[in-house]
This record gives structure tokens, sequence and C-alpha cells, in this order.
């Protein structure tokens, strides 16, 4: 909990309690990995008060520890790569993607109501700096799932900013979303950046939202956008099968996610979709293709794939393991090809 800063910052969640990250202390002590907790976001302000009475809007009532598998995993035989690197999980309790900034709180049903989710991710910043030795980092990865995903495309270059002379790199996992115009989610997009000040942490993102109209906003918050500033060593973590992309911006149904055979013709079409637009994405940055950036992009319905186990570890594309895929991208070792993108759905037999 960081509670000293409530007051010296601001910093709080939705409900007003302190903003808060669980930190794992690991032998080597300059390498740190910073995990982006997901959960969606809000889209109006009665969403926002819901959240707030939960985890996802307050620091109440949370669990002392907290233990993840996949790349958070501190066994070795499971994450050899990362296991014994600082482990920093942020908390994800303002949902505005650590980006909001309303000064004042406002009021729903009576409930006083925070956002302050860019003061949140300064605070936590300055804890891991004054307490855990961030200053000192030789090495960090900036990462996380989901919605954690799209904060990791807005604020890996902040954090990089932040730790002048350190080697960080972005591995963004489940936050590529190859968003429609007219879509559900560009509407909600466009109304969390118009309703909690996301002016966000880069000038890039300041600038974009600046120059948009009101109704393409959403395009400032998408890793379609992002991805073409990122100027860091990047790796996209995501299913061309994602199962919260393919219910709430491919509309396909929970049906067709529980039993794929009903809706074959449609979920091919979608992998199909997904790809031309990661492809067309890619060629926006030049370390795509010049031995800088890298990805993982398997054809099975899954949504966050680097903090799963099995997905991180067992799962296969052409024989290569997400785990060793991301290592060896991280290592610069070249032991295993920077991009595995698997063969078309549904024909990864590794996927069940």
């Amino acid at each position: 909990m960081l509670d000293e800063y409530v007051d010296s910052m601001g910093s709080r969640c939705l409900d007003g309690s302190a903003p808060s990250l669980y930190f794992g202390k690991g032998k080597k002590q300059d390498k740190f990995l910073f995990h982006f907790e997901g959960g969606a976001w809000c889209n109006s302000w009665d969403a926002c008060y819901k959240r707030s009475l939960g985890h996802l809007g307050s620091s109440k009532n949370l669990p002392a520890t907290l233990i993840k598998g996949g790349y958070l995993s501190q066994d070795p035989k499971e994450n050899p790569n990362f296991c014994d690197f600082n482990l920093v999980f942020l908390r994800y309790c303002d949902g505005s993607f650590f980006a909001g900034d309303l000064k004042q709180p406002f009021k729903v049903k009576d409930k006083q109501l925070y956002v302050r989710g860019r003061s949140n991710l300064y605070a936590m910043l300055d804890w891991l700096t004054k307490h855990a030795g961030l200053k000192k980092a030789s090495e960090v990865v900036v990462s996380g799932g989901s919605a954690g995903g799209i904060a990791t495309f807005l604020h890996s270059g902040f954090i990089a900013d932040y730790l002048q002379g350190v080697r960080v790199v972005s591995a963004p996992d489940a936050g590529f979303l190859p968003v429609d115009q007219n879509s559900a989610v560009a509407k909600s997009l466009n109304w969390l950046v118009e309703n909690m000040n996301i002016s966000g942490t880069s000038d890039y993102l300041k600038e974009c939202i600046s120059k948009s109209p009101k109704n393409k906003l959403w395009q400032c918050m998408s890793g379609t956008y992002l991805y073409s500033k990122m100027k860091m060593p990047t790796f996209i973590s995501n299913s061309a099968l994602d199962s919260w992309q393919l219910t709430n911006i491919a509309g396909l149904g929970k049906e067709c996610i529980k039993t794929p055979s009903k809706c074959m013709s449609k979920l091919t079409d979608w992998q199909k979709h997904f790809m031309n637009v990661l492809n067309n994405t890619l060629g926006s940055n030049p370390n795509s293709y010049n031995g800088i950036n890298g990805g993982y992009n398997p054809s099975c319905i899954q949504h966050e794939q680097l903090q799963n186990g099995h997905v991180y570890s067992k799962q296969e594309i052409k024989g290569h393991t997400l785990r060793d895929t991301f290592g060896s991208w991280f290592h610069n070792d070249k032991k295993v090809p920077r991009w595995n993108i698997d063969v078309p759905y549904p024909n990864n037999p590794t996927c069940k």
C-alpha cells in the first residue's frame, strides 16, 4: 500500500484508497520486470462506480501476497529467463490504463470517486526508486496483460525516459486491439479519453489526442497507432484469436468460443483480419524488420499469454514456446526466431 502518496501526490484508487503494488525481490537486484495488471476500463461513470466496489477500483481487502505463473513465476523450471528478476505487479485500480488525471473528485450515487491513474504510476515509480533500488537497474522489462497491455503501449516510453541510460524493453500482452471505427470498443475508448483527461505520459499521445476528431480519439489508445511510436525494443504477445477480442470486437459470442466448430469460417476470417492489421502495423515501425522487435502470435483461442503457465511454457508455434521465444528475443541469443507467427486455425495441436 502506497499510503504516503495519497497526500503528497494525490494518488488514489477510484474509491479513494491508496494505490498499491506487489514486489518480489529477485536475486538479480539490478533486473526488473514490471507487469501492469489488466481488467478493462471505465466506459461510463456508472461503470466507474461499479469498479470502485471491487479490486479493480480499490486497494481495500487485498491479499497480502500474490502468486502468479508464466513469466511472473519464481520457479526456475517454469520461468528460467526471469525467475531471478525483481518482479513488480502494478495493481490497476483507476479504470483509465494508469493514464487518467482528474484533479477534482466526482460523485456517483453519493459516492466520491477519483481518477488518478497517472499519479498512481508516478507514485509507484517513486516508491520503487526509494525502496527497491529502481534507479540502480541495468535492465527493465515493461509488460502487462489485456488493459495492462494497453498501459504497456502507453507508458513504456515514459518509463524508459525516467530510467535514463537503462536498457528498457516493452512487451505488451493481449493489448493489440484491431478496433473498428464503429465498434462498441471504439466508442467506449472515445468516452474514456473525452471524460478522464487522458493526456498520458508521452508527447505522442498528447499530440494524437489534440489532433484527432472526437469520434476517432480511440485510435490514440490503440496499439495500431502506438506501436508506430515505440522507440524501445518491443515484443508483441497476442493471439490472433484472442478470446476477448472475438467476443467484444468481432462479436462472435461466447458460444463460438465454447464450441468453435459451430463458427469455423468466422474464426478463420477473424484470424486473417487480425494478421492483416498486425502486418500493416508492423510496417509503420522500422524496428519490426531490422532485428530489434519480435512477437509471438498463436492461432489459439485464449487471452493473456505471458502469465499463463501452460501457454507460456507448453504451447508451441513451429516447435518454439512463448517462454523460449520471449527469452531468446530478450537475451538476443538468436536461438529462436524473433517473430513466431502460427499456422492457420485450427492446425496447432498444442492449443488445447
